[in-house]
């Protein structure tokens, strides 16, 4: 069951990351607020993968499988944001 909701906080923290770096592109407003948009999106995700890193490494013993299952939610993450929010192929 952590997996399962490791795998489901990096996903959280992959969109609240994307929306970090991205929202600039997305708004004017955001354009000059890095710090807001630092502390909005950024303490949330960091968070979130903090725990899911904790659920993944318990529950499979290993750093490695969290590393991969982080990276791979942002694999899946990035260009589904980018493509709907951003209109880029």
């Amino acid at each position: 069951m952590q997996l399962y909701l490791g795998i489901l906080l990096f996903f959280a923290g992959q969109v609240f990351g994307w929306f970090q770096v991205n929202s600039q592109l997305m708004n004017e407003f955001w354009k000059s607020k890095p710090l807001m948009s630092a502390i909005l999106f950024g303490i949330p995700a960091s968070i979130l993968f903090w725990y899911a890193w904790k659920f993944v490494a318990a529950e499979t013993e290993s750093a490695w499988t969290a590393r991969f299952i982080g990276s791979s939610t942002g694999l899946i993450v990035f260009p589904i944001l980018t493509w709907h929010l951003l209109g880029e192929s």
